[in-house]
């Protein structure tokens, strides 16, 4: 994709050299994806001449916003890569990082051989074209979820006294663990949490002293740990699955939290890295592996469910409906969505029958192939 934006980008007018740079996980170091136009030379030149780190790619990175410099000539005894660009007969530059909350995955670049030779016009150019690149890249790497074996699995270590569950963990004395997001709304994130260790008799208590909790209420029989936690937004947990990273499991306590993420295979780690680290406090990457992706699916059956059949039937699971004998009953997930008991039926036999579809139809079909073959 990015050599096609390479690409059509040395079409304009007054483009003479286009690239694209990917920050990696190493502070100052990037990786250059893709490029057209001919000018990778230079690149090289400056990365070897020892101030690849002052790149325009690299300033427009560290500065989260849109670099020009439309006279090189004027640094050339400042700066190498001014030095390196004007041999190589560029006189104008540009970059524009792809960023999202704060976290830079793309730089691109582009280079011209004219003083002042990008225009206003250009400026808004790019700035659109980084923007559809951007949301195309993160489509691919959504598509990519469901077709790649392998992944990279993260694990931090964090102490955020700020960040909602371990307060809550703290005030409880108790271990929780994050099992699913219930309800998703443009004011709110509901999730479902388990008191491993400890009571949980009084923790919907405790959560109105934390902040960046709205409520908390039991759900289940007595007998169970569960508890619904609604949060207000932004929510940190929700937006690390937008830069790319899929929680495998969360733990709070009083003085720590684990957070392990999964991260699919050809994604760029960085942004997620980048963003658990600018979300919490004193955060240490202890563990970093590659792996089997963890319930990796091709057709994923769920991909049919609305977004509300999908957040009920990952409640009802979550929440022991499917136990014998029942942890909750339809009662509860009603009261969970604010909707009627009705409707939760309607939405879980929905779902069912879509998931049972899918399974049906796809052996129905391996079985034809077989017997035409």
């Amino acid at each position: 994709m990015y050599e096609t934006v390479c690409s059509e980008l040395v079409a304009l007018d007054s483009v003479d050299f286009a690239w694209v740079g990917r920050p990696m996980a190493a502070d100052n170091e990037f990786d250059l994806t893709a490029s057209a136009g001919g000018g990778k030379h230079y690149i090289d030149a400056t990365v070897s001449g020892g101030d690849g780190s002052r790149l325009p790619a690299y300033i427009a990175a560290e500065r989260c916003e849109m670099y020009i410099n439309s006279d090189i000539a004027e640094d050339v005894r400042s700066k190498c890569w001014a030095k390196e660009a004007l041999s190589a007969g560029y006189r104008t530059v540009l970059s524009i990082p792809l960023v999202r909350d704060g976290v830079v995955y793309d730089v691109i670049t582009v280079y011209s051989s004219d003083v002042d030779g990008f225009t206003e016009t250009h400026e808004m150019v790019m700035e659109n074209i980084s923007s559809l690149t951007f949301n195309h890249a993160r489509m691919i790497d959504r598509q990519r979820d469901h077709i790649d074996d392998g992944n990279t699995i993260v694990t931090f270590n964090f102490t955020d006294d700020s960040y909602p569950l371990q307060e809550l963990a703290d005030r409880s004395d108790s271990e929780i663990h994050f099992d699913t997001v219930v309800r998703s709304t443009e004011e709110s994130i509901t999730l479902m949490i388990e008191i491993v260790e400890g009571d949980r008799q009084p923790v919907p208590q405790h959560a109105n002293d934390v902040s960046g909790i709205r409520s908390a209420r039991l759900i289940g029989t007595d007998d169970s740990q569960q508890v619904l936690v609604e949060l207000t937004r932004p929510c940190c947990l929700r937006r690390i699955e937008k830069h790319g990273g899929q929680i495998v499991h969360s733990i709070s306590a009083p003085d720590e939290n684990e957070l392990c993420l999964q991260i699919t295979d050809g994604a760029s780690v960085r942004p997620v890295l980048d963003y658990v680290a600018s979300q919490f406090d004193h955060v240490e990457l202890i563990a970093k592996e590659d792996a089997e992706k963890i319930d990796a699916v091709v057709n994923d059956p769920t991909d049919s469910l609305t977004d509300r059949q999908l957040e009920i039937l990952n409640a009802a699971y979550c929440g022991g409906y499917y136990e014998t004998p029942r942890e909750i009953n339809g009662e509860d997930l009603a009261e969970s969505f604010d909707i009627s008991s009705p409707v939760i039926y309607n939405h879980l036999q929905a779902a069912h029958r879509k998931i049972l579809g899918h399974i049906l139809d796809s052996n129905t079909e391996r079985e034809n192939h077989v017997l035409d073959s």
